[in-house]
């Protein structure tokens, strides 16, 4: 049994991150089962991610910076 809460409902939270799109304007995130859904405060205009492409995206950068070490740290001997 998990302790963590699913999916199954919206929820949105208003994020402490911010953006310049027609001003400076705060994002707010809603989680809605499998998608992120992301707009900035004050518009309509909403952009949705998948959030298992978010996690491959963010695999991928973090082995990408890995190699890159690897070939910084090799060209230094």
């Amino acid at each position: 049994m998990s302790s963590l809460t699913d999916t199954s409902k919206p929820v949105t939270r208003l994020t402490l991150a911010y953006t310049r799109d027609k001003g400076y304007r705060q994002i707010i995130a809603t989680l809605d089962g499998p998608l992120l859904v992301l707009r900035c405060k004050g518009l309509r205009q909403r952009e949705e991610v998948d959030i298992a492409a978010i996690y491959q995206g963010a695999v991928k950068a973090r082995m990408w910076a890995a190699k890159k070490a690897k070939k910084a740290a090799r060209g230094k001997r």
